[in-house]
């Protein structure tokens, strides 16, 4: 009776906000498990989802969306959600111990008492999107609620709580708790090896002396894992319409090999900066501390293509090389012997891992393959949107293009393209890209860059709740994954988490040592939030010297400047940029961004002064 009374009440509420008690349910590296084992990761999910329908008739309340394997319920009384939300634990720790699914799938449960609103047979809001950011802040197999909801549950129940301080989600700030359970673990303090706040003075010092003088100490090392340094393949002596061929089969490999558990491939944004290969290797193990460096060459004669790779060690020796001879037109077919190769030169060709390339590989319709690799290798926007385009109408399965066109057009969610548009045509345009990111997704489920490219596009779509979410599944797939931790920074800065985006960017530097325009500019304006603004000035001005025309940049910069007193160089700056497009329509642009409000309206004054004072 209490269910069909909730259905009732809500039912007179359709287009008004009123207050719910909100659940969310999620599974815990779904996709991997996934790979594994898909029949019994499917049964546990099932499983769960009767549990929690069948528990729904005794503690009232109703499921309202199932988003593969979430589950987002609503209730009136949050003493019966709490109830239901510790059963439902209680099932799946138990179900666990007994091995009765063959895997051990666990869950999140986030709960949340907000304002929310009717849409159909879905409910939005605040109330539904701080219950999301609760899921995610718990712990497998824990229960993390909101202030609201422990005030109306802490003394009318027989559980205790922990606190977890306040935490942030857009505009709103909240205090949320864990509950604790039988099997409750408390929260461990941060690993030292994320504490950036406390030793972000030496890395700065390292990481500009390393990129002006040269010299490096050794940065974080992972030694659980073989650091390998792919360098850029020296493709100087292919004609132009082949060397998207070679950076292709580059591109492919450093995605493949990142797949395997005991290598950490590091970022191409840090080993694109050595294009002489062999001549730099001193270098190279100086600044990046890889175990090994992979120096590859592509040479061609007339329609004949020949790669010549070495593997090579910290002691300059080479530890493998290889030949390889292919007709341009089947230059896929050496990748995967290539891949095999090489991990056998690095001793890793376990059953194991020779498995794990044999899952990466998919095939594609090679027209629409080659379609894509010259999609990934253009510098015009416009050029690569249409080459996915002609990808996806040959192969409409390819999730890498899928996800590849999304991204790309969500490029255009700000600045000079987003202005063109109209408010009609903007939201048509962003529903096509986050249409295209979602189709990847479906196709890919355990792909990380399916998930990043969902990640993204929320991103820059400001809708930093549901990009949170892709992200910490890309991150659950790999937690090594560059663009993964780069978009995670970015989400955590966007939510105002600016200490979070520094264990984020700490943990990024383990595999991108010299980090990117984008990483230094992220990590700068979390600096400039917190007040570190001479860290500030001089990430956004190493950002800026890298690449000149990146807006952001230049924009903390200027602001570090002024909040430094250094008017004169804040008032250069600043006339600079207003000669860029952005800078042009500076308030526009701000505005466009997907960063915390107060944090543009402080840039926003900043800009007034400098003009008041000009």
């Amino acid at each position: 009776m209490i269910g069909l009374q909730i259905e009732e009440n809500l039912l007179q509420n359709e287009s008004e906000y009123f207050s719910a008690v909100i659940m969310v349910i999620d599974a815990v590296s779904y996709s991997k498990h996934m790979e594994v084992n898909p029949g019994a990761t499917l049964h546990a999910i099932q499983s769960a989802e009767k549990f929690v329908e069948d528990a729904i008739t005794n503690n009232g309340g109703k499921v309202f969306n199932k988003a593969g394997d979430s589950l987002l319920l609503i209730f009136e009384d949050p003493v019966a959600a709490l109830k239901l939300a510790t059963e439902f634990q209680s099932h799946i720790v138990t179900a666990n111990s007994s091995d009765q699914h063959k895997i051990c799938l666990e869950f999140r449960v986030g709960i949340n008492i907000g304002e929310v609103t009717r849409s159909g047979k879905d409910y939005l809001g605040d109330g539904v999107n701080i219950a999301a950011r609760l899921e995610t802040l718990s712990q497998p197999n824990g229960i993390c609620v909101s202030k609201s909801f422990y005030d109306q549950t802490s003394s009318h129940s027989d559980f205790e709580f922990e606190s977890l301080g306040t935490q942030k989600i857009k505009e709103n700030k909240f205090k949320a708790y864990d509950v604790i359970t039988p099997w409750y673990q408390k929260r461990g303090k941060r690993k030292e090896i994320f504490a950036f706040a406390s030793v972000v003075a030496v890395a700065v010092v390292l990481i500009l002396a390393s990129l002006f003088s040269g010299e490096l100490t050794k940065l974080i090392r992972d030694d659980d894992k073989i650091r390998l340094a792919i360098l850029p393949f020296d493709i100087s002596e292919l004609p132009s319409n082949q060397k998207y061929l070679a950076s292709s089969m580059q591109d492919d490999l450093i995605v493949d090999m990142a797949r395997i558990d005991k290598l950490l491939v590091l970022a191409t944004n840090s080993t694109e900066q050595f294009k002489n290969g062999i001549q730099e290797q001193e270098k190279i193990f100086k600044l990046l501390s890889p175990n090994y460096i992979l120096v590859t060459k592509a040479r061609s004669s007339g329609d004949e293509i020949k790669i010549t790779s070495q593997l090579i060690d910290e002691n300059g020796s080479i530890a493998w090389a290889e030949n390889y001879d292919s007709n341009i037109t089947k230059i896929d077919t050496i990748q995967k012997k290539f891949e095999i190769d090489l991990v056998g030169g690095l001793g890793l060709d376990s059953d194991t891992t020779l498995a794990t390339l044999d899952n990466s590989s998919v095939t594609i319709n090679p027209i629409a393959y080659d379609l894509f690799k010259r999609g990934r290798a253009s510098r015009d926007r416009e050029k690569s949107r249409n080459l996915y385009r002609e990808a996806i109408a040959i192969e409409p399965n390819f999730a890498a293009a899928h996800s590849s066109l999304a991204i790309n057009m969500s490029y255009g969610f700000v600045g000079k393209e987003r202005n063109a548009m109209g408010s009609i045509e903007f939201d048509t345009f962003k529903m096509e890209a986050l249409n295209h990111a979602r189709y990847g997704v479906q196709i890919a489920p355990g792909d990380p860059l399916s998930h990043y490219g969902l990640a993204f596009v929320h991103y820059q779509a400001t809708e930093l709740d549901e990009a949170l979410m892709s992200a910490s599944k890309a991150l659950d797939i790999d937690e090594n994954n560059p663009l993964c931790l780069m978009i995670m920074s970015a989400i955590k800065f966007g939510l105002g988490q600016y200490e979070e985006v520094l264990e984020v960017a700490d943990r990024l530097r383990l595999v991108d040592p010299l980090n990117s325009s984008n990483g230094l500019t992220i990590e700068a304006s979390a600096h400039f939030a917190l007040t570190n603004y001479q860290t500030a000035l001089a990430l956004s001005a190493e950002a800026n010297d890298r690449n000149p025309n990146y807006v952001r940049a230049h924009i903390i910069m200027i602001a570090s400047n002024w909040a430094l007193e250094n008017t004169d160089d804040a008032a250069w700056q600043y006339e600079e940029l207003t000669l860029t497009d952005a800078g042009a329509n500076l308030e526009q642009f701000l505005r466009t961004l997907p960063w915390p409000k107060e944090f543009k309206t402080k840039l926003a004054e900043i800009f007034s002064d400098i003009n008041a004072s000009s």
